[in-house]
């Protein structure tokens, strides 16, 4: 969380470490850390939900009585609306705001905190204004004027952005949190990040750009390390009696230092690149500091990613000498 300490120009990130979601059985909004957060001033609290990772998000929202409404709109709704963005008007009493910011062991399909729905928004406005405000962001040309989907709901996206020191005076930015519209913005995932952005509404030389366009440079910059985030909710979906109780945010961290590495040493094919990271998180860590695999890298004189393709044969033939059984996953 420290690394989300920054106070940068215009807007502070503040890291939430203690709020976490509710419990199946618990409800005591006054006391609750999340609740708190959300619903703790004159502000309305709206969510923008991503009908893309919640299974049956809109059937939910028409059964939850709250004001809701897609922010695609036309064909493009028609076409995409179970998995658009939707925004919805959030009351702390009600059961899909319960159900919404709800987790725990064994989470039931309706307890939706685990799925990372969406992000939230704070604003003094109503609902029509907040959703004609944000639905111009669901799409934004880049520097050549070329439309791009900007999901600005996905929490890893939007908070892996914010922390770039660049973002602030990026047009989209600018844009998208403009004062006097957006109070506060409030963002979690399953690496604990819980982080309130706040925003100084009193810049007297607050200028926003005509167009709120999409910085592609700066989405490069940010996609090796949502591709570490992605990677590393699938190992622990698919290896949990490996990294079972290993910290989210540790796995991440583990594939950072396997794709430097392998970067490092020059591979850098995607089959070459998923496998050394794989080989390295999940089932030899660290493998590459062994002697075998240093004396192998140094004599061997194949292109990197030929000579790890060339090394995993070996690997494969020791191991079934040692296992009969063995079946290489690679």
């Amino acid at each position: 969380m420290q690394n989300l300490m920054q106070d940068l120009d215009w807007y502070e990130l503040h890291p939430h470490p203690n709020a976490r979601p509710r419990q199946p059985g618990e409800h005591d909004p006054e006391n609750d850390p999340i609740y708190s957060l959300l619903f703790n001033g004159t502000q309305t609290c709206f969510a923008v939900l991503d009908a893309a990772r919640v299974p049956n998000l809109v059937e939910q929202l028409e059964q939850s009585e709250l004001e809701h409404r897609c922010l695609f709109v036309g064909q493009a709704e028609d076409d995409l609306n179970e998995v658009a963005p939707w925004l919805v008007r959030l009351e702390p009493e009600n059961r899909f705001t319960e159900n919404l910011l709800t987790d725990g062991p064994n989470p039931a399909p309706w307890h939706l905190w685990g799925y990372e729905p969406g992000v939230f928004v704070q604003s003094s406005l109503s609902f029509d204004e907040v959703w004609r405000h944000l639905r111009k962001f669901t799409q934004a040309p880049d520097q050549r004027g070329q439309n791009f989907f900007v999901r600005f709901w996905d929490p890893d996206f939007i908070l892996t952005y914010l922390k770039r020191p660049e973002a602030p005076e990026t047009p989209l930015i600018r844009s998208l949190f403009r004062p006097l519209i957006i109070d506060h913005f409030i963002a979690f995932n399953v690496f604990d990040e819980v982080v309130r952005v706040s925003f100084h509404a009193d810049r007297r030389d607050w200028k926003v750009p005509p167009t709120p366009s999409f910085d592609t440079h700066l989405v490069d910059l940010i996609g090796t390390e949502l591709a570490n985030r992605r990677t590393a909710r699938n190992f622990a979906r698919d290896y949990p009696a490996i990294l079972d109780d290993v910290p989210m945010a540790e796995i991440r961290d583990r594939i950072a230092n396997a794709r430097s590495i392998s970067r490092r040493i020059g591979i850098d094919g995607q089959g070459m690149l998923g496998t050394f990271i794989l080989l390295d998180v999940v089932y030899a860590p660290e493998f590459w500091r062994g002697q075998d695999f240093g004396h192998y890298w140094k004599t061997n004189k194949l292109e990197p990613n030929a000579r790890f393709k060339a090394y995993l044969d070996v690997l494969k033939a020791e191991l079934a000498k040692q296992v009969p059984d063995f079946k290489a996953w690679w």
